[in-house]
């Protein structure tokens, strides 16, 4: 991201928790990485990998802004407890690999479908002010 859209972005994102699905992922660890540059006031990162996020914690380790939440979007109960006090959502979390979403079409419709109405249900109740569903040209239906 240029320095110029980051400064542009500062506003937007000062002092919000925001909420960061399948926060380990490829795209989704690059968002943090990205906020971590702005001033939110926290950065939620929301993902089912214990692995990448213990690999995360320890590069973001003097991060105070950073959380980490262990939790799957196709679990609603848990995606609307993460959610409580979030401000705005980037909403990462997917399978994105054509050929694993042809071989495991019930888990791709898990994650890529329930798990994005989920993160949309949660967002409405909780009242979230922003909700920004990430997408590659993959594994979209």
């Amino acid at each position: 991201m240029p320095k110029q859209q980051a400064v542009e972005l500062k506003p937007f994102f000062h002092d919000k928790t925001v909420l960061v699905t399948g926060g380990t992922g490829s795209i989704g660890s690059q968002i943090v990485k990205r906020l971590l540059l702005l001033t939110p006031k926290e950065v939620i990162v929301f993902s089912k990998d214990d692995s990448k996020q213990y690999v995360m914690k320890q590069k973001y380790a003097d991060e105070q802004r950073l959380s980490f939440v262990l939790g799957d979007v196709r679990d609603y109960r848990r995606v609307n407890q993460v959610m409580k006090g979030v401000d705005i959502v980037f909403h990462a979390a997917a399978l994105k690999q054509v050929p694993t979403c042809e071989d495991h079409p019930f888990e791709a419709i898990q994650t890529n479908l329930i798990g994005g109405q989920n993160v949309a249900e949660a967002a409405l109740l909780q009242e979230v002010a922003h909700v920004i569903n990430i997408s590659t040209d993959k594994a979209v239906y």
